[in-house]
């Protein structure tokens, strides 16, 4: 299983809550937020974000590092 989050979720309560549930080093694929400072990013550059993910999302479900 692959665990996806939110850049700034993972960091704060996903991280927390990971812990409390006695996995404290589970593994996420960290998608950045798709806005800046308020702003949304492009459609593009939001889809090239994802792909991304996906890859990492492989690369840790295979055991490469991500």
């Amino acid at each position: 299983m692959a665990a996806f989050g939110i850049d700034t979720l993972v960091k704060s309560v996903g991280r927390m809550i990971a812990r409390l549930h006695g996995f404290p080093d589970y593994p996420y694929v960290i998608i950045p937020a798709p806005f800046t400072e308020g702003v949304m990013i492009a459609e593009e550059e939001w889809e090239r974000k994802i792909q991304d993910a996906v890859v990492n999302a492989e690369q840790l479900l295979t055991g490469r590092s991500v």
